[in-house]
């Protein structure tokens, strides 16, 4: 499904590498970052796209208005021009799924054990 390229056993990492549109946005930024969770983030991306059947965001720079909602932490509205423009609502938990795994702030991104433990709750 993905080609997983930031993990590394490396603490932090400074490589910009990869798709601009499933960067996390330490990597945008030019920042250290931890392989794991921006791995995450990509991952994330990718279950958005499949459930939604849209880009999450054109492209990962401020002047495309669902990043810049999503970068600056402004959930609602980013939900908001995605559910105007497909016409249709997201669930409260698919929101808050991706809101966790795609958080702008990384110690704020949800792990692979948090996700596990969230989707587990659904079913």
């Amino acid at each position: 499904v993905a080609d997983f390229g930031y993990a590394s056993t490396s603490a932090t990492n400074e490589t910009e590498v990869g798709t601009s549109t499933y960067m996390a946005p330490e990597i945008v930024k030019g920042e250290s970052y931890n392989g794991h969770s921006v791995d995450v983030f990509g991952m994330g991306i990718i279950l958005f796209m499949m459930c939604a059947r849209t880009k999450v965001f054109e492209g990962a720079e401020k002047g495309d208005p669902y990043y810049r909602n999503f970068i600056y932490n402004r959930p609602e509205k980013f939900w908001s021009l995605h559910e105007n423009k497909l016409g249709r609502e997201f669930s409260g938990s698919f929101k808050n799924l991706i809101n966790g795994i795609l958080s702008p702030n990384p110690i704020h991104r949800l792990s692979i054990s948090e996700i596990k433990v969230t989707i587990y709750l659904w079913f």
